[in-house]
């Protein structure tokens, strides 16, 4: 099931994951309850989540799995993931989940 938030207006700068699964029920299951709580409580706002279903309309890229956690700033960012919590859940995620990340800033014109 696909669901997406809408991010708060102040949250520009953006965390794109590309996700895939060795075994996604126990990534679901035992990564990410902690995950969404740490991202919540460190500012992010959830962004678009999607499951196998995406379709990719035009490009070489094919992903697998998206999320977009949108931040303030770099520094809130950068804070979440140097915070205990993460460095915690980072064995979970590299056992269940092979990933590429990319970071940008949106300036709005």
């Amino acid at each position: 099931m696909a669901y997406s938030w809408y991010a708060a207006e102040d949250k520009r700068f953006v965390q794109l994951l590309d996700l895939q699964f060795s075994d996604f029920d126990k990534f679901r299951s035992e990564y990410s309850p902690g995950a969404g709580d740490h991202l919540q409580a460190s500012g992010a706002a959830g962004g678009v989540v999607s499951t196998a279903q995406v379709t990719a309309v035009k490009g070489m890229w094919r992903p697998k799995y998206v999320v977009m956690n949108f931040w303030a700033s770099s520094d809130e960012y950068r804070a979440a993931y140097d915070s205990g919590l993460f460095a915690f859940l980072s064995p979970f995620k590299k056992l269940f989940v092979e990933y590429c990340v990319n970071t940008f800033y949106l300036k709005l014109q």
